[in-house]
């Protein structure tokens, strides 16, 4: 980007008819009103990329959050069955078998 711009003010400072290196003020004003609106949109686009990776963060805390609940639940679930299995087993059939 920093040669495109050097081209441009070097483009904009060579009057390619006379040879003059003075560009008309209309041009200085109208590439210093660029530059400012290209700066005004890197800004808006760097503020966009931080909102966007603060968000990012945010949802990988929920996401660890909620795996970590899920393999605890499944452990859980897993221990209950075992339990749910050992118990049945030691247990003798009702009297109306």
């Amino acid at each position: 980007m920093v040669f495109i711009l050097r081209d441009v003010l070097y483009c904009a400072r060579t009057d390619l008819t006379t040879g003059k290196t003075e560009a008309p003020m209309e041009d200085i004003a109208r590439l210093e009103k660029r530059i400012s609106d290209l700066e005004q949109h890197v800004a808006y686009q760097d503020a966009t990329i931080q909102d966007l990776s603060d968000m990012t963060a945010q949802q990988w805390k929920i996401i660890d959050g909620l795996t970590k609940k899920a393999t605890r639940l499944t452990e859980h679930l897993m221990a209950l069955e075992e339990s749910s299995k050992s118990a049945t087993q030691q247990d003798p059939p009702p009297p109306h078998y």
